[in-house]
């Protein structure tokens, strides 16, 4: 995906804590993330399917993420999600989740234009804006990347 480098590099170098929640198991997950290590070793917990009892829509995938990362204490959690079935999850995982924001295959946001409860729809990583969120913003080198 265009800009996932760029964004979770920054956000790893800030200590921004990281997880991935997939519907996937983990077997599937292990194979779609090999051929990109340095990417996937950047999170700090890579929950999927067969680690939870309910699937998305079920929130469970985004509590036991954050549980395996400790729980931070934030005021705030955002969420990117591919799927239009997870942004609702997402928001009623009850963890102080503030914004959603649904990176869709534009196709299939063309199908769901006003039903997909997202905070905020965009097309690319490369468009994720930082400070828009309260983290810091990118440093120049990067945001040229």
């Amino acid at each position: 995906m265009p800009g996932v480098m760029r964004l979770v590099t920054h956000l790893k170098k800030h200590q921004i804590p990281m997880a991935i929640a997939s519907n996937s198991f983990r077997k599937f997950v292990n194979i779609k993330t090999s051929v990109n290590r340095e990417l996937f070793n950047m999170f700090d917990n890579v929950t999927c399917g067969d680690d939870v009892k309910n699937f998305k829509p079920a929130p469970d995938l985004f509590l036991a993420a954050r549980e395996a990362i400790g729980n931070p204490p934030t005021v705030q959690c955002l969420v990117f999600e591919n799927s239009i079935r997870g942004i609702k999850p997402a928001k009623n995982a009850n963890m102080k989740v503030s914004f959603t924001i649904w990176v869709p295959n534009p196709m299939i946001a063309e199908l769901y234009p006003d039903n997909n409860s997202a905070d905020e729809i965009i097309f690319s990583l490369n468009d994720f804006d930082p400070t828009k969120y309260w983290l810091p913003p990118f440093d120049e080198e990067s945001s040229s990347a």
